[in-house]
């Protein structure tokens, strides 16, 4: 196993569905119903947690429930919201509706014009934009007449369309600009760091930023702060986050931290990934996966054997390492060592619950942290949501686990959606 495998786990278990960061996005339950399709996969409706159908199947496309609106499609192909009785509150829908992960409004469009309604669905802008994009910092980029600015979730324009391109804010910066460079304002539109940069990245959890200058055909590459002070100075590339960067340079690789130091004397022949205390790099021609301690001491090193994948701990987003050792399988979070009789780990549901594959043939189950088997291995898939219901695939249908892992609907579904968001086919979001 010498690559990085992405798991996107609910990828794993639907067409897509996408979840939002508000407080019951991992639930797969949204205030007690769940969207479905049965048969052909046609027409959605809507279960409650007895699994009986109290929203029929009327629907050319469904999502969850959000302080009592959802968006569906209608049999014309367009989007609107409905209530829990099923009934449409828009008078005429639209070609899309988007609603923001951050501020929960929805954005909508139709003939090629956007505009915004609140979470009530009573409308905040009309369609008089070219693009809204959505919020960050309670600030989202629009698009006027090929110039962008700002507005603020009461839909007042903050920052007048003045910019050749803008990025959302990320603490209290974005970046936007004027003959195809870029700097930085704050949200008072104030010009921070002069147009300079070729490409740029937010800045990050410890106010860095990772930048390039053109220089001649290359690409030259800059850790900056705030004040434009140039961390990492030059390189080839830089890759990661806080608290540490893979950086490439002209004699080696090497990882650094924040503040230009280096974090560990190690030079890496190259480095492929990073991403908190996890390192996926070529050391010495050969294929290697490292945890470290915030101290820079090696957790455990693994050549030519491991997986760096993204999963849920907790219902949070995380690396983590998973290795294999005569069929073991060794988990490395928070600098802790994890071991489980079990193929792939799918889903890290606590510290002491996993959802696994098995080794022998294609299935999933979940074991605990003592290997006993909590749930069999007879599954396709399972996803456990935040409020303790279990999807299950089983010959390729879905169904539901009660939080006592009972079985609450047989295998009857074709597809299954809890994200808020539909794309443009009428399936959950990607």
């Amino acid at each position: 196993m010498k690559k990085i495998l992405i798991f996107v786990l609910l990828l794993l278990l639907l067409t897509g569905c996408e979840q939002n960061p508000v407080d019951e996005s991992h639930d797969i339950f949204k205030e007690d119903l769940l969207a479905v399709t049965t048969g052909s996969g046609t027409t959605w409706g809507y279960i409650d947690t007895k699994g009986n159908l109290v929203i029929p199947y009327q629907f050319y496309g469904a999502t969850a429930f959000y302080q009592g609106l959802a968006i569906v499609l209608d049999d014309q192909n367009r989007a609107n919201l409905i209530n829990k009785q099923g009934d449409f509150i828009l008078e005429q829908g639209y070609n899309s509706i988007y609603r923001d992960d951050q501020t929960m409004l929805f954005i909508v469009e139709d003939n090629g014009k956007y505009g915004l309604l609140g979470i009530d669905g009573k409308k905040i802008i009309d369609l008089i934009y070219d693009e809204i994009q959505p919020f960050s910092e309670e600030l989202a980029v629009i698009k006027q007449d090929d110039q962008y600015g700002y507005i603020n979730t009461e839909g007042q324009i903050v920052i007048e369309p003045s910019y050749e391109k803008a990025k959302p804010f990320s603490n209290g910066y974005a970046a936007v600009s004027n003959a195809n460079l870029f700097g930085y304002i704050n949200r008072k539109n104030e010009l921070m760091i002069d147009y300079q940069y070729r490409g740029v990245s937010d800045f990050n959890c410890d106010d860095k930023s990772i930048v390039t200058i053109l220089e001649g055909t290359i690409h030259q590459f800059y850790l900056i702060d705030k004040l434009n002070n140039k961390i990492i100075d030059n390189v080839v590339s830089i890759k990661g986050s806080c608290p540490i960067y893979g950086v490439t340079t002209t004699s080696g690789s090497y990882l650094y931290k924040s503040d230009g130091t280096l974090f560990v004397d190690t030079v890496f022949d190259d480095i492929n990934d990073v991403d908190g205390y996890y390192v996926h790099a070529i050391l010495n021609g050969v294929d290697t996966f490292l945890y470290y301690k915030s101290n820079g001491e090696v957790i455990t090193s693994k050549v030519n054997e491991g997986q760096l994948y993204r999963t849920t701990i907790d219902y949070e987003d995380h690396y983590i390492l998973q290795t294999s050792t005569n069929n073991m399988q060794h988990i490395y979070i928070d600098e802790k060592e994890i071991v489980l009789d079990s193929g792939n780990v799918f889903q890290v549901v606590s510290d002491d619950l996993f959802i696994t594959g098995n080794r022998e043939y294609n299935a999933s189950g979940m074991i605990n942290s003592k290997n006993e088997v909590v749930i069999d291995y007879v599954y396709q898939s399972l996803y456990q949501g935040s409020d303790g219901y279990v999807l299950m695939r089983r010959y390729d249908y879905y169904g539901l686990l009660n939080p006592k892992y009972d079985v609450l609907v047989q295998p009857m579904y074709v597809n299954v959606c809890f994200s808020y968001n539909l794309n443009e086919n009428g399936y959950p979001l990607a």
